[in-house]
């Protein structure tokens, strides 16, 4: 949480489009998390349930903009779809582009394939039953209750998994129907529904490989978003010669 608040702090001038995505995911990553430890920290059971949903609200606002950073950095330094003036590197697998000739983008229908593709996906967890876990144990010498209500487990494995998938198709449908200016909004529509389905996927593993033992839930959780804070770090690191090679002043595209 505190790695999340110092990203924050070092992209706070940053105007690119995909640092300044990055810059509020870390931001809502960090919300997110403090409510969550408020939760453990300063109710009896971990069960203030409007604590519990802004810590998911942060979590989908954090991996939809980190979505949306990954897909317009990988898209403005390696594909360049989406730039008119440049040569999209698929170009090599197409043989004819559509930015040059009036011909089917390969690419695009892929992605519209993947859209749709993923909207299906998503909907793996309606399929899963839901169960009420609580149980007591104690934690070096201190009585605690582990719980993981069904009112969280609806949000989770019912409403995001929906959302998400409700998103996708939007996404892939803007995709296929609207005019090449309405990709950034696709690119948009889709880092939302990635936001949604990367967390509901994330509880819906942790969740029903350790609902006995809710320890390790917790634990993989906590884990896996450590080694997302530390992947951000080390795509800033790797990439430091491109990602800042522009000055932080430079005139915001938007």
């Amino acid at each position: 949480t505190i790695l999340a608040l110092c990203i924050f702090i070092f992209l706070w001038k940053r105007v690119e489009p995909e640092l300044k995505a990055l810059k509020w995911s870390m931001i809502f990553f960090f919300i997110g998390e403090n409510f969550c430890a408020a939760n453990f920290l300063f109710t009896e059971n971990h069960d203030l349930y409007l604590f519990e949903y802004f810590h998911s609200l942060g979590m989908l606002l954090s991996f939809g903009f980190a979505g949306y950073a990954l897909i317009e950095g990988i898209d403005r330094y390696a594909i360049h779809f989406a730039e008119p003036d440049k040569k999209c590197a698929f170009t090599i697998f197409c043989r004819r582009c559509i930015k040059y000739e009036p011909v089917a983008c390969g690419l695009q229908s892929f992605l519209i394939f993947a859209g749709i593709a993923a909207a299906l996906v998503a909907l793996m967890p309606l399929s899963s039953e839901l169960h009420p876990v609580s149980y007591n144990t104690s934690i070096w010498g201190t009585s605690y209750n582990y719980n993981h209500p069904i009112i969280y487990q609806l949000f989770e494995f019912r409403y995001f998994p929906l959302l998400a998938s409700v998103l996708f198709l939007a996404a892939a449908l803007i995709l296929r129907f609207g005019q090449r200016n309405r990709l950034h909004l696709s690119k948009m529509i889709f880092a939302a529904a990635l936001g949604c389905f990367g967390f509901s996927l994330l509880r819906f593993i942790v969740f029903h490989g350790y609902r006995t033992n809710l320890v390790w839930m917790d634990f993989w959780e906590e884990m896996t978003e450590f080694i997302f804070i530390l992947g951000v770090i080390s795509v800033l690191w790797f990439f430091r010669r491109s990602l800042f090679k522009r000055e932080s002043n430079a005139a915001d595209p938007a």
